[in-house]
């Protein structure tokens, strides 16, 4: 039976615990009061930039996925093009300079990391590294045309033929999954591929050397190769690059052939000697995209 005695002890003891929350809460809202009051920094690294002119060529490749000449020759067309800003009369904060601009998304493109990761290592903000990217995308799109194109046929079709004596060929072409998260309000059953992964098909095609010519993506992977195919720009200009059969490209047997799109024999078990050695020389040269695929999931 509890006496009058043990009721006022648990009544002070819960007026004490009472008072100890109250003022626990006061000194959690003032310390709070006093954060929004004072500007909070973030830290960001100042020097970066520093540290990267001094790396050697070979660390800055494994750094930045290119050759440390090739990215500033890209900086340099860059700084004069129409997509870095030039004009710093608007106030503010001065504009950041085309080479952050470059190396910030090649860090960004050549290694697994955040945003927020990449504007503090070269001490911006997450929103001014953002629009740096958009503005290198912008560029990287704009420019693409005049350094990926069918260009110079013969020699490419020479050294295609080079491979394994297969003639006048001007390219390989084939498709490949990139990885990326399901898109928003998007049913990831129908960006997911054979491994059951989300992700975009990416269509390239690439010359002997593994260059890439051409390249279209953005479709989600569930789609057949030939539909995207259908989909692409390059679609309706090929026949006009092949000239109407004189050249062709080489494709898997994922695609229908035409005049100018050539495929491997499909082998139910009754080819001739004559159809085995068409495919061996066949697969021997369109491996080549294959190839460019491999260096280019390798690198990015």
């Amino acid at each position: 039976m509890t006496t009058r005695r043990e009721v006022e002890n648990s009544k002070i003891r819960f007026v004490f615990e009472l008072l100890e929350l109250l003022s626990s809460s006061s000194s959690s809202s003032s310390d709070e009061d006093e954060y929004f009051k004072t500007p909070h920094k973030i830290r960001k690294i100042g020097n970066f930039i520093e540290l990267v002119h001094e790396c050697t060529d070979k660390e800055f490749k494994s750094h930045f996925r290119i050759a440390r000449s090739t990215a500033y020759k890209i900086i340099d067309i860059y700084a004069d093009s129409q997509f870095y800003p030039s004009d710093r009369t608007h106030g503010g904060s001065e504009p950041t300079s085309a080479e952050l601009d470059i190396l910030s998304f090649l860090w960004f493109a050549g290694n697994k990391v955040c945003l927020r990761d990449v504007s503090q290592r070269f001490g911006v903000c997450p929103v001014t590294s953002l629009r740096q990217h958009n503005r290198v995308m912008n560029y990287l799109i704009n420019l693409a045309p005049n350094i990926m194109k069918f260009d110079e046929k013969e020699q490419v079709a020479n050294e295609f033929f080079e491979i394994a004596g297969f003639p006048q060929v001007l390219g390989c072409i084939d498709c490949t999954s990139i990885k990326v998260r399901t898109p928003r309000h998007k049913i990831k059953s129908t960006y997911v591929n054979r491994h059951d992964i989300p992700s975009i098909t990416l269509q390239g095609i690439c010359d002997a050397r593994k260059r890439f010519v051409d390249v279209f993506t953005g479709i989600p992977a569930k789609i057949h190769d030939s539909r995207v195919l259908k989909l692409s720009d390059i679609n309706e200009n090929l026949p006009g690059i092949c000239e109407q059969g004189k050249f062709h490209i080489l494709g898997d047997s994922a695609y229908s052939i035409r005049e100018w799109l050539m495929i491997p024999f499909r082998d139910y078990g009754n080819l001739s000697d004559k159809q085995r050695k068409f495919n061996k020389r066949f697969c021997a040269t369109r491996v080549k995209i294959e190839n460019a695929f491999g260096l280019l999931k390798a690198r990015f």
